[in-house]
Formats: structure tokens, C-alpha cells, sequence
């Protein structure tokens, strides 16, 4: 998997259940977080996008696929990458690690919608091709 963004996840008394358990919504929120790292990482926060490509990037779906559970005191780490990129659409997978073994994948797949008039349009054509140098152009993007 082609790391794009990396960061890591202490596991607090907030995140779990009364077991230690991790919330399966955890992950979904961690997600969205390391997503937006991605985007502040190539100078594309979700404000930017908004104000200056009058775009919303918003999840149209999500998959979640739970591995094992993750507990209290944990440090996990979280990799976000690009899987598919298209001016219609991409698909952001996101990999929770606990020493170096999958507990978590979860992909999901955003769309732009017009900042004023809240329908689907097209992604930018600057933010499309910010985000095509972080894919591996051969696997990642699509006509």
C-alpha cells in the first residue's frame, strides 16, 4: 500500500465501551481525520476547497471491514491512501495497524457537490491533480 498520510491513535477511555473495546464508530471518525491530514498536507483543507473551488467533498459511501478489536491504551496506527481517483469520484482507503497487524480497513468513496447549489458536479481540475501526484497513477487513477 502506497502511504500517503501516517499518523497514530492513542486509544482513550472515550473511545471504548465499558470492556475496553474500541467503538466501531471510532474508526469511522479517525478516518475522516486522517483524510483531512491528507488534504492539509497538500494544502487543500476542506475550507479551501469550499471557499476557493466552491466544492464539497462529501462521503457518498463507506465500507468498513473489521478485522480485530483495537483496546484501551492502544496506539494504533492509521494510513490513509488514494485507491481510485476520477473527476467523478474517489475511493480513500484508510488501514488501522496495532504492531504492524490490520485491525481495521475501511474505504470510502467521496463525490463533490457544489457548494451552492448542494447537487454533484465534476472534482476541480486543481484539486484533482493535487491529489492525482499522491496516486500511483497506474493502479490509482481512471478515465
Amino acid at each position: 500500500m502506497t502511504q500517503l498520510t501516517m499518523m497514530e491513535w492513542l486509544i482513550s477511555y472515550a473511545d471504548t465501551d465499558a470492556g475496553g473495546v474500541v467503538y466501531h464508530g471510532r474508526y469511522i471518525e479517525q478516518a475522516e481525520r486522517s483524510r483531512h491530514r491528507l488534504l492539509l498536507d497538500i494544502n487543500h483543507p476542506f475550507s479551501k476547497i469550499e471557499t476557493e473551488s466552491i466544492c464539497l467533498l462529501v462521503v457518498r459511501a463507506i465500507n468498513a471491514n473489521y478485522q480485530k478489536p483495537a483496546f484501551l491504551g492502544q496506539k494504533l496506527q492509521v494510513a490513509t491512501r488514494i485507491q481510485k481517483l476520477s473527476e467523478a469520484y474517489s475511493i480513500w482507503e484508510t488501514r488501522f495497524e496495532y504492531q504492524s497487524e490490520c485491525l481495521c480497513l475501511i474505504a470510502a468513496k467521496l463525490v463533490c457537490l457544489s457548494a451552492q447549489t448542494r447537487t454533484l458536479r465534476t472534482m476541480p481540475e486543481n484539486l484533482y491533480q493535487s491529489l492525482l501526484t499522491l496516486t500511483d497513477r497506474e493502479c490509482c487513477a481512471v478515465s
